[in-house]
């Protein structure tokens, strides 16, 4: 899927060789795919319309345009049909919603399919975290609304894991752990803490799930914590196991990088004060080693880039470290053709990605410059 040609913020979705498949022309702010159904076509959802928009400034001091979205609408990816459309929800404090937004993930919540999902919001008071969430079946039927203390972060933060292997998802939502229903199961025990330090407020980002192959650490739930740093706790009853001061703790992504090391691992990136700092967990929560290659990072990711052994570590916020990276982080594959590519540009002008033509298929590396899309696959 792409922008469409005529309105730059509607939906054109093409085959891998350019041929339009079909085209949604509304102006979409939020795109949302549900995770791919048995047999079926996969679902997307968008949110639409303008319920306020107002001039705002980004976070590097530039003009910006906050935009409410006023509906949802849920789209047949084999299509482009339209299944059908509900309002977003009217909240009290309407003025301190900057915008509204989609869970990670889709899941079951209610056992009929993975197309259930939750909206949450990036708020004025939270520093762009959210303290609401509302689940909705594939259908588009409310299920149910909670508020949550303290707040969830940003896009990362509110995540859809079956936690408990009943094959319904639990909801991880920065510190707080929901049940399919929307019940409160567990809060962090150092929430006051985290939220006492300067600059972190809320989570900024959440990794959930079994990383260790060890029941007695399994499963886990690592808590970006802004300036608080990284946070392992035990996501069923909030207990803080371990606490990594890394810097700006903004993001994290699970891997598999190293194969001596039993189950995945699980990265993090740093942001606001102390970019540009990498850092590599164990499946139990062990800080392994950290990391600065750039004052960028984040957009580096884990890519399956040979189709046996461990993933590698994509480094691809600046021509200098742009490479691939093992579980050690040392350089194993500089990519120098990404890196003519990349030319004088800065990270502002480059976007990377990693794509996939379907699911377990090979990982490409995708990357925009402009309005062009270099694609590199392990040949390259």
């Amino acid at each position: 899927m792409r922008p469409a040609d005529q309105d730059p913020k509607g939906l054109v979705a093409r085959t891998w060789g350019g041929q339009e498949l079909w085209r949604f022309p509304e102006p979409v702010d939020i795109v949302k795919p549900a995770e791919w159904g048995e047999g079926k076509g996969r679902r997307i959802y968008a949110m639409v319309g303008d319920r306020r928009h107002e001039d705002a400034e980004s976070v590097r001091g530039t003009p910006s345009v906050c935009t409410v979205a006023d509906e949802i609408v849920a789209i047949d990816g084999a299509t482009g049909r339209v299944l059908g459309r509900t309002k977003l929800p009217e909240v009290d404090d309407a003025h301190k919603i900057r915008r509204f937004d989609f869970s990670c993930e889709t899941g079951r919540l209610r056992g009929n399919g993975p197309t259930d999902f939750v909206v949450r919001q990036w708020r004025r008071d939270t520093g762009g975290g959210g303290r609401d969430l509302w689940a909705y079946d594939g259908e588009l039927n409310p299920i149910w609304h909670r508020r949550v203390d303290p707040p969830y972060g940003h896009h990362n933060a509110v995540h859809l894991v079956d936690l408990d292997g009943d094959g319904l998802a639990e909801i991880m939502a920065g510190g707080t752990l929901l049940s399919p229903e929307g019940e409160i199961l567990a809060v962090h025990d150092r929430a006051e803490e985290m939220r006492r330090i300067a600059h972190a407020g809320h989570y900024d980002a959440v990794v959930t799930g079994f990383f260790s192959e060890d029941e007695e650490s399994d499963p886990a739930a690592f808590l970006m914590g802004g300036s608080a740093g990284v946070y392992v706790i035990d996501p069923f009853t909030g207990r803080t196991r371990a606490v990594h001061r890394t810097g700006h703790a903004q993001w994290g992504l699970m891997c598999r990088v190293r194969d001596d090391l039993p189950g995945t691992q699980v990265m993090n990136g740093t942001r606001w004060g102390n970019y540009g700092i990498l850092t590599l967990f164990s499946g139990r929560g062990e800080r392994l080693w950290s990391m600065q290659r750039d004052y960028i990072v984040q957009g580096t990711s884990p890519v399956q880039w040979l189709p046996d052994g461990p993933q590698h570590i994509w480094w691809n916020t600046s021509k200098e470290a742009m490479g691939l990276y093992d579980g050690r982080g040392r350089l194993v594959k500089p990519l120098d053709r990404v890196r003519k590519l990349w030319g004088d540009r800065t990270a502002m002008d480059v976007t990377c990605a990693s794509l996939r033509r379907e699911p377990g298929g090979k990982v490409l590396l995708g990357v925009r410059v402009g309005e062009t899309l270099h694609v590199y696959g392990a040949r390259d």
